[in-house]
């Protein structure tokens, strides 16, 4: 039986599916950043020229780099700006905002107001979003696979909806660098792996975390 399928396991009186990860409602998008990092030209599809607030896509962005992630809000917040979208369609979370200035955020997010969101390991597992259609991590430079996941697991959330999880990967762990599926270094293995790969990346994903 294929690994990447939810397992069936009969028994007499019961049956035992084991779904594990399976989402087949996500798919996941590898993208070899292009430009200078802080220029953030890969990503500006998020807010594209001549676009009005309801053509936002509801977006999580996450980047683990906390000053870069600062300059990306301002740039976002000057994106929306320059195309007179309300600049309250952007927003940024991290942990030197107060505890009620985060709780008033995400409910801004929840509820619409704002569109795109960006943030770090402060947008975890168990914040559900209705609507996200587009979850992006912006670099994956030591990134662990099972929190790529678990990120890629905020779009999606209602019954009927598909997400898709772009991977915006620096050219220093892109194929050649001299981070390899052979010689990890101290990359994930598994990171290395689902970047590299000429496979389905769905199938590396379900493949590695059911080996974790």
């Amino acid at each position: 039986m294929s690994r990447d399928l939810p397992q069936c396991i009969d028994h007499p009186d019961y049956m035992l599916i084991n779904l594990g990860n399976f989402r087949p409602e996500l798919s996941t998008i590898i993208l070899l950043i292009q430009h200078n990092v802080a220029s953030f030209l890969d990503i500006a599809f998020v807010i594209p020229l001549g676009s009005r607030e309801s053509d936002l896509v509801k977006t999580i962005i996450y980047c683990d780099d906390l000053e870069l992630l600062t300059k990306m809000f301002w740039w976002a917040f000057q994106q929306a700006a320059s195309v007179e979208i309300p600049t309250r369609a952007v927003d940024i979370i991290h942990s030197g905002l107060s505890p009620r200035h985060q709780e008033l955020l995400l409910q801004d997010f929840c509820n619409g107001t704002t569109s795109i969101l960006l943030g770090s390991s402060k947008i975890s597992a168990g914040m559900n979003f209705m609507g996200v259609r587009r979850v992006l991590q912006y670099k994956c430079r030591d990134l662990q696979l099972p929190d790529f996941a678990q990120r890629r697991g905020r779009g999606g959330r209602r019954k009927g909806e598909f997400a898709v999880g772009m991977i915006f990967v620096e050219p220093n762990m892109w194929k050649g660098s001299g981070i390899s599926i052979e010689n990890p270094r101290n990359q994930d293995p598994g990171m290395v792996e689902l970047i590299q790969s000429e496979g389905s990346a769905e199938a590396i994903i379900q493949r590695l975390l059911q080996s974790l």
